[in-house]
């Protein structure tokens, strides 16, 4: 079977489904074939699961206790010259967070209170905003799907 699959907001594809751990797809990667109704995560997917092992069923917990609304966070951003360590922005709100573009389920958090730096998705605190981070970016991922096919209509009707 062949899958088409997104990378960095990129639609790939469609290759043989033997390719894409190869590829780079992982286990949260959007893939679709033409037996599927919608894009799903490679690791959902019935026919590619035994490729995508389930990911740690328990994220880190919070193994801290719940910060106040008002806690000071601390961000984890790349750094713009790839000779530097990541930077740490802060202290931020949790909001001023999930408004950054740079708002990734995999980067790093930390505020008061937390052993260690830990990747947002396992942070409970950002599970909505992560939940309608999503929904927009499938949104956009729509959108500029259906405006590529019109235009592709729209070229092949000017030939």
């Amino acid at each position: 079977m062949e899958y088409y699959y997104s990378l960095n907001g990129q639609q790939l594809g469609p290759i043989d489904e033997s390719q894409l751990v190869a590829a780079g797809v992982t286990f949260d990667t959007p893939v679709w074939c033409e037996t599927m109704e919608a894009w799903a995560p490679a690791g959902e997917v019935p026919a590619l699961a035994a490729m995508f092992p389930a990911q740690d069923p328990t994220p880190v917990q919070t193994a801290y206790s719940a910060p106040a609304n008002d806690a000071k966070w601390f961000f984890e951003v790349e750094s713009a010259n790839e000779m530097h360590d990541a930077q740490q922005i802060g202290p931020i709100t949790l909001e001023q967070i999930t408004q950054m573009k740079e708002f990734e389920e995999d980067k790093k958090v930390w505020c008061e209170g937390m052993p260690t730096w830990v990747e947002i998705k396992y942070v409970p605190d950002f599970k909505e905003a992560l939940k309608e981070k999503k929904k927009k970016d499938r949104k956009k991922f729509l959108i500029y799907a259906i405006l590529c096919l019109l235009a592709l209509m729209f070229v092949a009707a000017m030939k």
